[in-house]
């Protein structure tokens, strides 16, 4: 009887689990969500390049809800940061390093997702566990690229 009672159960804590991103998302006004389409917009054209080149499909997005302060601050003239250009540095760190047919294979073989998520001052972070790549922003670290670029050749 337990046995038939896991499905069900497992059903309904993902289904919980959906919506409950559903509703963190619907948290964003109109004009927040219509910024962060532009921005996405923009990251995603980088990760294309990096998938073209690298020969890839990485999934790759930015973690809004862990932005949503700092969205705020940019729309209300309190900060000017890109959003997709700090988000894209580990993807153009990979970019940068598919110049050769290890890098690929490495990258390709090591690498299926990316999350973008803010980390704030003094919290830049790079963390690759599984397959699963995450980058914590910090808008005052220098040298994003080099440290990232660092950190995948490391890792990879």
């Amino acid at each position: 009887m337990i046995r038939n009672l896991r499905r069900p159960l497992i059903l309904a804590l993902t289904t919980a689990a959906v919506a409950w991103g559903a509703v963190a998302l619907a948290d964003f006004s109109l004009r927040q969500k219509k910024y962060m389409k532009a921005q996405d917009e923009y990251f995603q054209k980088d990760v294309d390049s990096a998938n073209t080149k690298c020969g890839i499909k990485l999934k790759a997005s930015i973690d809004w809800n862990s932005f949503k302060g700092e969205v705020d601050k940019q729309l209300d003239g309190k900060s000017n940061y890109s959003f997709s250009g700090y988000c894209a540095e580990p993807v153009n760190s990979m970019f940068s390093m598919c110049d050769d047919a290890d890098s690929k294979a490495a990258i390709s073989k090591k690498i299926k997702s990316y999350t973008c998520k803010f980390g704030g001052k003094g919290k830049r972070k790079i963390d690759l566990k599984g397959s699963g790549l995450v980058y914590w922003v910090d808008w005052e670290a220098a040298n994003n690229g080099d440290f990232c670029k660092d950190y995948l050749g490391k890792k990879l």
